[in-house]
């Protein structure tokens, strides 16, 4: 699904079952502000934020997998070292 889509979906007033939670969730954060508005911001024109959202999720990927390796190394070295 688009961010495109997603936002078609907040402004229309028709029933969405499937993402009928996120919509609830969505509507009650309308509430709680005196000013709410939502707006497509095409890639081409925020190319910054896209940039740090991938590197971001290159980041975490980085950090989990850095972490297993390390854990997976360390019980190695337990296993090699007390036989």
């Amino acid at each position: 699904m688009d961010c495109k889509d997603l936002i078609a979906m907040i402004k229309e007033l028709r029933d969405w079952p499937s993402f009928a939670t996120e919509l609830e969730r969505i509507k009650t954060l309308q509430i709680c502000f005196l000013d709410f508005k939502i707006t497509h911001i095409p890639l081409e024109q925020n190319r910054t934020s896209d940039f740090l959202a991938k590197t971001a999720k290159s980041y975490v990927l980085l950090v989990v997998l850095f972490g297993l390796v390390t854990q997976t190394t360390s019980s190695l070295s337990n296993r090699i070292a007390f036989r």
